[in-house]
């Protein structure tokens, strides 16, 4: 091949390489953008399904306890002091009497002895007719959840019912799969949680310097991605207290399943 003629092929293979790469460079850049808003959407769905099993949680757990509160009130309301049913025993960990500023337990065994100062220290008042619900801490991950019945016959007397962590915090069936549910206070106290997300993305609820009740966030755990939805559950006006958040959490990789399979395939 003369020296005219391998120029002209060089300049042949250039010339098909620079209309390949034209071709593929297009190609290539839209499939990358297109597999970026795939997993945004894909992201933008799974939260929007963790924000709807946060709030049907949430639902749960208000009706359990509003359940709770009804007993309780009745008991108070009753006059009598059951030292032990199966009812109660369902629903309460222990029932305690406070009269006179001295605490008496009546049946079960609380997880710590409330006192006339707990209670006073209580946020605002439940409507007419209803409980008020404490969470009492003692600086553990652990906490007890109490409802305070004012009794009907003795008003110097108050009835304290520690609500069974197993009824209140049990799973329900609607859970959508691989996911966990949180429940923190409105302050950033954990109150329930197979695996809590870092402490920090919570700092704006305790500081009250952010609106994390209406957030949705990733986190990282043992080197896996999770992302959440919370959504608020209100308990002021029929408890006189504060917020919980819900928050359902999922790991990401699940949610971008469908979109990293596609190279495999």
């Amino acid at each position: 091949m003369t020296e005219a003629a391998t120029a002209s092929w060089s300049v042949k293979r250039r010339i098909v390489a620079l209309f390949v790469l034209c071709g593929l460079l297009p190609v290539a850049a839209t499939m990358l953008v297109s597999s970026a808003h795939v997993e945004d959407a894909l992201v933008a769905q799974r939260v929007a399904l963790l924000r709807g099993a946060a709030s049907n949680y949430a639902t749960v757990l208000f009706d359990r306890l509003s359940i709770a509160d009804r007993l309780a009130y009745t008991v108070s309301a009753s006059g009598r002091r059951p030292t032990g049913t199966e009812v109660m025993g369902r629903h309460f960990r222990a029932m305690v009497a406070i009269e006179a500023g001295r605490a008496r337990v009546l049946f079960g065994e609380p997880s710590r002895m409330p006192t006339a100062g707990d209670i006073a220290g209580a946020e605002r008042s439940p409507l007419a007719g209803g409980g008020r619900l404490i969470v009492f801490s003692d600086g553990q991950a652990a906490t007890g959840i109490w409802i305070v019945v004012q009794e009907q016959e003795s008003p110097s007397s108050q009835l304290v019912f520690e609500v069974d962590p197993g009824y209140l915090w049990a799973p329900h069936d609607e859970m959508p799969y691989l996911t966990d549910m949180c429940v923190i206070t409105a302050w950033g106290q954990l109150l329930d949680s197979p695996r809590p997300p870092p402490a920090a993305e919570f700092g704006p609820s305790r500081s009250g310097t952010g609106d994390l009740k209406r957030a949705d966030f990733k986190w990282d755990s043992d080197g896996v991605t999770y992302l959440s939805g919370i959504r608020e559950l209100f308990l002021g006006g029929r408890f006189g207290a504060g917020s919980w958040l819900d928050d359902a959490s999922q790991p990401e990789e699940y949610a971008l399943e469908p979109v990293r399979s596609v190279p495999a395939v």
